[in-house]
């Protein structure tokens, strides 16, 4: 599905997005859950639906909210951040965005910390 939002075919990565939320409706995984719900939103991104991108990454957070997943919930933690500024929920942002930067920084992830940290510079007072 990244391959294909990166080559901007997003019919493609939605019919991705739409068999991993069949996989993860057939399971009583909490993980495939919440990267369904990933997936989701990073399409409604590029589809420009801000508003469902929102919901889907916010979805993905909770879903994952007792797993012990942090590099793929602060992944959903900047998606989500990334989507709030496009909605104008500044400090809903800020704070997703720096949640995200603390998990990447702790785990030594300095290419997603870094994309946090921009984030951040954009949005943050």
């Amino acid at each position: 599905m990244e391959i294909d939002l990166q080559r901007g075919d997003v019919d493609a990565a939605a019919r991705s997005a739409d068999r991993l939320a069949d996989y993860a409706d057939a399971s009583d995984s909490a993980v495939l859950r919440a990267e369904a719900r990933l997936s989701d939103g990073r399409v409604a991104v590029h589809r420009g639906d801000t508003e469902r991108a929102v919901a889907d990454l916010t979805a993905a957070r909770d879903v994952l909210a007792h797993q012990e997943r942090p590099v793929l919930a602060a992944t959903i933690r900047l998606e989500l951040a990334r989507a709030l500024a496009g909605v104008c929920r500044r400090e809903e942002a800020v704070a997703e965005g720096r949640a995200a930067l603390a998990c990447f920084q702790r785990l030594g992830v300095p290419p997603q910390a870094a994309a946090a940290e921009e984030l951040l510079r954009a949005v943050a007072p």
